[in-house]
């Protein structure tokens, strides 16, 4: 009901990184989802929407740009939790991101 698009992305130090989270409402009412994305170093979160209302067993997309800072590491992963009133789903999905040299 949720997902990184996409999966996996490569990029180079210095580069800004445009990931999708694809998010399904499965729920027979409206909800809000509120998304907060989970970078880890060397990895910079430069915009982020939210937080996003669907309809009822509506789809939607919450676009994130990443930028790719100055790291020694060759792959990060990129994890986001959503929360809707008393749900909360921590880390639930993911992209990897390879960093060339």
């Amino acid at each position: 009901w949720a997902v990184l698009y996409p999966r996996e992305v490569t990029a180079e130090v210095g580069e800004t990184i445009e990931l999708e989270l694809r998010i399904s409402n499965h729920s027979p009412m409206e909800r809000e989802f509120e998304v907060t994305p989970r970078l880890p170093p060397g990895l910079s979160l430069l915009r982020s929407e939210g937080p996003i209302k669907l309809k009822p067993h509506g789809s939607g997309v919450v676009h994130l740009a990443v930028a790719v800072k100055d790291t020694d590491k060759t792959q990060s992963v990129v994890t986001v939790d959503i929360e809707s009133d008393d749900m909360r789903f921590y880390r639930w999905a993911d992209a990897v991101v390879r960093i060339e040299p």
